[in-house]
């Protein structure tokens, strides 16, 4: 499908700009809620890593872009051109919170080294990974299930807010005001959606290597 007509007047950052802002964002956030992140995995859990904010920032508008291009005209004749932008906006969002099952091994140790030290036991990440293998995507479907409707949430609620309360066409053009309100608007919206499902999917990460349980146990 060819894209919509609406998109190829919208302002498109270069690829730089989209991986050094999502990387930039990564380190703040890693600077500002480290500590509280830490207290928060021993009692519940959760997760924030700058390279998983460089491949999901950086990586929604490509898969923004794409899903424009070829099925932008689907979306306007579905939902209407404001809101099949942001659901395009949306679906790219879910799309790449599924794909961040890839770094999911890299989530595990650092919720392992936080919460439970003893799973390490004296060894290093590289003979962890050689130990255990594909065993380091334990709950891999519950992250996909969190992620899937997180993401939908993070990025739809940041693009219905600049699109229905800030009235923009092109998102690209929001103030930092307008920036940090619909990052609210949709990180809120994340929370609400997917934490009982990240709850469940970091209590099977922290346990030990050796003594796994299904998440509907927990």
């Amino acid at each position: 499908m060819s894209p919509n007509a609406g998109s190829r007047t919208d302002t498109k950052e270069s690829t730089l700009a989209r991986l050094f802002g999502s990387g930039s964002a990564g380190i703040a956030e890693l600077a500002v809620f480290h500590p509280v992140d830490t207290i928060a995995k021993r009692l519940m859990s959760n997760q924030s890593k700058v390279l998983q904010r460089i491949y999901k920032y950086g990586g929604q508008p490509f898969m923004r872009d794409y899903l424009t291009k070829n099925y932008g005209t689907g979306f306007e004749a579905t939902f209407g051109k404001k809101t099949g932008k942001a659901m395009i906006a949306s679906c790219a969002g879910s799309l790449i919170g599924i794909g961040e099952i890839i770094l999911l091994p890299l989530d595990v140790l650092k919720i392992k080294r936080q919460t439970n030290p003893e799973a390490f036991r004296g060894r290093g990440v590289v003979r962890i990974v050689k130990d255990e293998g594909f065993g380091l995507y334990r709950g891999w479907q519950w992250t996909a299930a969190r992620n899937a409707p997180g993401s939908f949430a993070l990025f739809g609620g940041s693009a219905f807010t600049k699109g229905y309360v800030f009235g923009l066409s092109d998102y690209n053009k929001a103030s930092w005001y307008q920036n940090f309100i619909a990052s609210i608007a949709g990180a809120s919206a994340s929370l609400l959606v997917s934490a009982p499902l990240d709850v469940i999917k970091t209590r099977i990460q922290n346990r030990n290597f050796e003594n796994p349980e299904a998440g509907f146990k927990i």
